[in-house]
């Protein structure tokens, strides 16, 4: 009993399910995927279901006489009530018809006692003065976590099942000129990328001022302005105002610097509030500037609850660990688990996810400084659990006008590096940034094919 109630049960549908299965020869297969031993309310009959489970997975024929000497070898014949238990078992049914409807109905009961007591644990151990709060909602979210992952089944899905979803994929992209997903706002991205997908994690990465924050704010106005797509970012770094000036840069054609000055003609003004106006509300930023993994995932779950279906973090290594999480765990290995931590997100909240991150100064060692893979700072992790991974190249950064074929760069070139592209090419997609008004602009440059030509041109001295 927990605060004067009786835990939710129905003991009378549990003598059912046992009876279904010792008169039905398949009543075992319909429910065993929804139902486990600890289902049961009533303790006998969760250990008459587990023996039950014991005879399937010798793949023994279950009946009342296999169960009763199942039992008896395991020692529990006489807790459950002895042969007499088992056999009145089957007096109340007469046959198997709806043994899917009464499991249904005890899992439910099942989860109504698992939610009670993970939220007593939780009232409890929030009274105690002593409790971090950090670690108590971790420990509250891995518990709820677990509860579902316990509860979700992953059906076996025929070839046949397979194919036909492959088949659907491809006539949809046939429909919409090869993008399959949402797009990115530059047509030469989308092309490599064949626009952005759920479950999937996107890095972008970049040494500072290469205009990683600049490229991910263009991807957020394009989604929620041009597609009406929900979009959350998290920006660790900048506050929202500075991504919102950026937005009515970009959209009102109005220089950075002029805007924040205020000096403004008429027709500037205009152009502004026509702005404004195509900010929606399906954009939503958080710029608290130290988060937590599991602060992250709070709110993802609340923004996807609300139709968010892309979220964007701006950076990776910015963020914190609790002190249970950070235990025993090096700068390597800290990043590694935060890296872990969205690609599980992505997948169990089927958004679409990127993240930046920061390139360590190895590329600037190299004549040209083009950046590679192995630039990925702090862990190895980003790279392995990245679907896609974007590497910026900003030529005059460095103060390079040529490039490995004695071309000259064009004015404010940005070279889009797809690195990793998991089903996907590996070549390159050429940008001109628009520092005035952050914007990103298509650019055609000659394909690079391969990473291993990045890597190679990567070693030419200019």
């Amino acid at each position: 009993m927990q605060q004067g109630f009786l835990p939710p049960s129905d003991q009378g549908i549990e003598e059912i399910i046992l009876g279904a299965i010792l008169l039905d020869k398949t009543g075992y297969e319909r429910i065993s995927d929804l139902v486990r031993p600890e289902t049961f309310y009533n303790d006998k009959y969760g250990k008459i279901y587990a023996a039950i489970q014991r005879i399937a997975k010798k793949n023994n024929p279950i009946d009342m006489m296999t169960v009763i000497n199942e039992l008896k070898s395991s020692g529990e014949l006489e807790y459950v009530g002895g042969a007499y238990g088992i056999s009145i078992l089957t007096n109340k049914i007469s046959s198997a018809e709806n043994i899917e409807f009464h499991a249904k109905v005890i899992s439910e009961k099942f989860i109504q006692r698992e939610i009670a007591r993970i939220g007593t644990k939780a009232v409890n151990a929030s009274y105690d003065q002593t409790t971090d709060v950090f670690d108590l909602m971790s420990s509250f979210q891995h518990d709820m976590e677990s509860l579902t992952k316990s509860l979700h089944v992953n059906k076996i899905k025929p070839t046949t099942e397979v194919v036909s979803d492959v088949l659907t994929n491809i006539r949809k992209a046939k429909a919409n000129n090869g993008i399959l997903g949402p797009s990115t706002g530059l047509k030469s991205l989308d092309d490599l990328l064949r626009g952005l997908r759920k479950t999937n994690v996107y890095v972008i990465a970049g040494r500072p001022a290469c205009g990683k924050s600049a490229l991910v704010t263009c991807i957020a106005r394009s989604l929620c302005i041009e597609q009406n797509l929900g979009v959350g970012i998290f920006s660790l770094e900048m506050s929202a105002d500075q991504i919102v000036h950026r937005m009515l840069s970009d959209l009102s054609n109005i220089d950075n610097n002029q805007l924040a000055s205020g000096s403004l003609a008429e027709f500037q003004q205009t152009a502004l509030k026509i702005a404004a106006a195509k900010i929606t509300n399906n954009l939503y930023i958080d710029d608290t500037p130290s988060i937590t993994i599991q602060y992250l995932e709070s709110r993802v779950r609340k923004l996807v609850a609300q139709g968010v279906g892309v979220i964007i973090l701006d950076y990776l290594q910015l963020m914190e660990l609790t002190e249970k999480d950070r235990k025993g765990k090096s700068l390597e290995q800290e990043v590694s688990f935060l890296s872990r931590n969205i690609k599980r997100m992505a997948k169990k909240y089927e958004i679409i996810f990127i993240e930046l991150s920061q390139l360590s100064r190895k590329c600037e060692e190299r004549d040209p400084p083009r950046p590679m893979l192995s630039d990925l700072r702090d862990s190895g992790a980003i790279e392995q659990d990245a679907d896609v991974v974007i590497l910026l190249y900003r030529p005059s950064y460095y103060m390079i006008e040529f490039g490995p074929t004695g071309k000259r760069y064009p004015q404010d070139f940005i070279e889009l590096i797809i690195a990793k592209h998991r089903g996907g090419a590996t070549e390159s997609a050429g940008t001109r940034y628009r520092g005035e008004y952050t914007r990103f602009e298509d650019l055609p440059i000659e394909k690079i094919e391969t990473m291993e030509d990045i890597e190679q041109q990567s070693k030419i001295t200019m």
